[in-house]
């Protein structure tokens, strides 16, 4: 797990502020530097002037990227006094996805911290468009956090940030869901936090409403439970080993269903998770459950991509 600073993408909107104090929270646990980055993407086309002519496309540019350096230098003001090494930078990029991707990678970053989606300017940024291509771009941990309405009123950092003192990790028995856990216990050990590793069992079949497949269902589910136990036994007192408070759970199918239910019954504070990206968030697996989760779920989700599916 790479010890990068904590990068958090905004786009000048309220809503996407609302990464900044799980990205703080996280900074100041476990010692990084904070980046608030704004990516100033290419204009694909020029701006009439009032004279009738057109703006240079490098005129345009600049003029955007100043915007962007004054309002990413009242945020660095904003984040004061949180005992956070804070940097901003302002980047040109052809998209905005690749932007954060590209910061992301040159500076190593630990985590990106970003909002998914919403209204006013931030639904450029909605859950699979800048979100799904972060996720293809680069390798790094990305925490998806859910924004809330809010007014110009609402402050946009509160008194008291964020802590994870729970946090949920599904795994399915496959190496890859594993590919989570360097970047979930870097952040348990930060916080002192408490793992609950969840597995969902799941069926093969389905009963076929007799008592004979009744009993054979019945049977199945024993044994999926059993060797799920096993499994997330065994991972636990890995973890455990380490030093780590690690309990673990299981849950039935539906998935995404039994992983909302553990979520809200052991009150987490996280969801953490592998993801496999092919063509679009919707299509993730954990996949369509990720997005599932993400959405339907109150809490932020980490995510990462196993390293052999970087494209």
């Amino acid at each position: 797990m790479t010890n990068g600073p904590v990068l958090v993408p905004l786009d000048g909107s309220r809503l996407a502020e609302q990464a900044l104090p799980l990205g703080l929270s996280i900074a100041r646990h476990t010692g990084r530097e904070l980046l608030v980055l704004r990516v100033v993407p290419v204009p694909t086309q020029t701006a009439l002037a009032e004279t009738g002519g057109v703006f240079p496309v490098e005129e345009m540019l600049e003029t955007m990227r100043e915007r962007a350096r004054d309002s990413l230098g009242q945020v660095e003001e904003r984040l004061k006094g949180y005992g956070v090494p804070v940097q901003g930078i302002v980047v040109t990029a052809r998209t905005a996805a690749e932007g954060v991707a590209e910061v992301a990678d040159e500076h190593h970053a630990g985590y990106v911290v970003m909002a998914t989606h919403g209204y006013t300017g931030l639904s450029r940024w909605a859950l699979g468009s800048v979100t799904d291509r972060v996720l293809h771009l680069t390798r790094r941990p990305l925490i998806i956090v859910r924004p809330s309405e809010v007014s110009e009123e609402t402050p946009s950092l509160p008194e008291t940030l964020p802590a994870l003192k729970r946090i949920v990790v599904p795994l399915d028995g496959s190496r890859l869901a594993e590919h989570i856990l360097p970047s979930v216990t870097d952040l348990a050990r930060a916080y002192g936090a408490e793992l609950v590793l969840f597995r969902v069992v799941t069926l093969p079949f389905s009963g076929v409403g007799v008592d004979a497949g009744m009993v054979v269902e019945a049977h199945y589910w024993d044994l999926a439970q059993e060797e799920a136990e096993t499994y997330l036994q065994g991972v636990a007192g890995s973890l455990q080993q380490q030093g780590l408070t690690v309990r673990y759970d299981v849950g039935r199918e539906p998935v995404a269903d039994a992983i909302l239910a553990c979520v809200e019954r052991v009150e987490a504070d996280l969801v953490a998770m592998t993801t496999h990206a092919r063509e679009g968030l919707t299509r993730l697996i954990m996949g369509s459950v990720t997005d599932r989760i993400v959405r339907a779920g109150q809490v932020p989700v980490l995510v990462v991509r196993p390293e052999t599916e970087i494209e």
